[in-house]
């Protein structure tokens, strides 16, 4: 089971969000009381989304954030990438030299990066329009 990091869980909430209203500014006022989130944590993240390219935002009165693209070009993994530490690594940890002394790439290692990749892939599948028009 993929363990989210508290930013990258936040942060797909927060895009999703904005994916539900395309034709709206969504304030972080709105989306830290609709969810219980801390508006300085919600500041973080988006101020991180707006530098991956994901969103766009508008100040003063009435402004707010919006997706910069369509919710059906920007994927989970997209939004993981743009907060979260681990990046490209996710849920890939390398064994340290000594515990493959021998080897350049171990069996471990290249499980976990096989296994990186697969779930790369998948989350690279996922759009945020997926996620706020499936069916439950």
């Amino acid at each position: 089971m993929l363990r989210l990091l508290k930013q990258e869980d936040f942060a797909i909430l927060f895009a999703s969000e904005l994916a539900r209203s395309p034709r709206y500014l969504v304030s972080l006022a709105a989306i830290g009381k609709a969810h219980g989130v801390s508006i300085p944590f919600l500041k973080k993240l988006a101020r991180d989304l707006r530098k991956a390219g994901l969103v766009e935002s508008k100040e003063g009165a009435g402004g707010g954030y919006r997706l910069a693209k369509g919710a059906k070009f920007i994927s989970v993994l997209d939004v993981m990438e743009a907060v979260g530490k681990r990046k490209q690594e996710i849920m890939v940890r390398t064994y340290i030299k000594k515990q493959c002394p021998l080897y350049t790439h171990c069996l471990p290692q290249a499980i976990r990066e096989r296994l990186g990749e697969a779930l790369r892939g998948s989350l690279r599948t996922i759009s945020l329009h997926d996620l706020t028009h499936q069916s439950v």
